[in-house]
């Protein structure tokens, strides 16, 4: 199971850096295409936001926000906001990230578990 563990929280920290890196080149867009670019910033700017605070970095909403009010002020697309928030999760909180995704699992499982039980324990009781 500690295997299992380590391979899946492994295999979502580098698919976040992968989005991540993804929602920083597209807000970088707009200085491919500037007219185009501004117009779509905006539209852009939720969008990232939303994905940010609520699927990727939910412990860092105010770093997402930030992130939404970067891509709508001109100039300042290129500040990678998705990528600094994966640097503070899985550098610098690494222990800290990886001690609440192995709480989260747990208790998942011992939620699946728990279920299981009693379902067994009313089934033979029938």
């Amino acid at each position: 199971m500690k295997n299992e563990l380590i391979k899946k929280y492994k295999r979502i920290k580098y698919t976040k850096l992968v989005i991540s890196i993804i929602i920083d080149l597209i807000g970088n867009a707009s200085y491919l295409f500037p007219v185009i670019g501004g117009i779509v910033d905006i539209p852009w700017a939720f969008l990232s936001g939303g994905v940010m605070m609520f699927a990727l970095y939910p412990n860092h909403k105010i770093g997402a926000a930030g992130g939404a009010i970067e891509e709508i002020l001109p100039g300042t697309d290129i500040i990678p906001t998705a990528c600094i928030l994966w640097i503070i999760d899985y550098i610098k909180n690494d222990k800290k990230t990886f001690a609440e995704f192995v709480r989260n699992e747990v208790d998942q499982e011992q939620l699946i578990d728990e279920i299981l039980n009693t379902h067994n324990m009313i089934t033979k009781k029938q």
